[in-house]
């Protein structure tokens, strides 16, 4: 009996993700992704975090909603095509490594969970080659180092 109430509701939202084939369910996916970063981000701190991926910087994406980490590390990656994000690319970091991977010394693109009280205290203290993304709040956070060559200065 419950069956026959719930089988409607079931049918219609696994239908269009089962009936696809795997191509088209990445692709879908990937216009999601797009669309959840649109939502998260003005044009004005998402054009930002563009530039900043294009520059091969390290960034670090912020929310405590971890559904939209994975989407947005999905969007940058996808925002960047014909290229490719060729660095480390971690779309939900653990909190016991979110420290040690922070001082990795390539580009990278990090989805840290906000919500965590440490992760919260690394947050406030970021190295200065670090961009941060916070995507609950809807802003961009350049790195201080950003744009400077730090061999030459």
């Amino acid at each position: 009996s419950l069956r026959c109430i719930l089988e409607p509701y079931i049918r219609v939202a696994s239908t269009p993700w089962l009936e696809r084939p795997l191509a088209s369910q990445a692709h879908e996916f990937e216009s999601r992704s797009i669309q959840q970063i649109n939502d998260c981000l003005p044009p004005t701190p998402l054009a930002l975090l563009f530039i900043t991926a294009l520059m091969e910087q390290k960034i670090i994406l912020s929310s405590s909603r971890r559904s939209v980490l994975l989407s947005a590390t999905t969007a940058v990656s996808t925002l960047l095509h014909p290229l490719k994000w060729s660095h480390l690319m971690v779309p939900m970091v653990p909190a016991s490594l979110a420290g040690d991977l922070i001082q990795y010394p390539a580009p990278f693109i990090l989805g840290v969970p906000s919500e965590d009280a440490e992760n919260a205290e690394l947050m406030g203290n970021l190295p200065r080659d670090v961009t941060l993304v916070d995507l609950d709040i809807g802003r961009v956070i350049l790195a201080p180092d950003f744009g400077f060559d730090n061999e030459t200065v």
